[in-house]
């Protein structure tokens, strides 16, 4: 993994600045440009685990509380052959048992069925 590798690398730069190794300024700052490069790639390396670890996270509603949906991916795909037919939000509320604002929701994509 880059981070590991990055991270062994700064370790090893900074040991051999401790050790006070007889360097030329020059290279002395190129050593700490190349660390600093290093450092920022882990830092990078570091975000980027973060926002995986983040995505993996359980949900808010792991435990499945909350209201259970009434209509499911079978229900919005007929209800969709239905509304193509002809039939009004009204006739389809009664049908599937939910409110026409539901049935309208669903219909203009602004409400999702899983």
């Amino acid at each position: 993994m880059n981070l590991w590798k990055n991270l062994d690398e700064c370790t090893q730069i900074e040991t051999l600045i401790e050790k006070g190794m007889k360097l030329k300024k020059a290279e002395l700052v190129e050593l700490n440009i190349i660390l600093y490069n290093k450092l920022c790639n882990s830092i990078s390396e570091i975000n980027k685990l973060e926002t995986q670890l983040i995505s993996k996270q359980i949900p808010h509603n792991a435990r499945g509380a909350g209201r259970k949906s009434k209509l499911d991916i079978d229900d919005y795909n007929k209800l969709m052959k239905l509304r193509g037919e002809g039939w009004s939000l009204t006739e389809l509320a009664v049908q599937f048992g939910v409110s026409r604002t539901t049935i309208s929701l669903i219909i203009n994509n602004k409400l999702t069925i899983k």
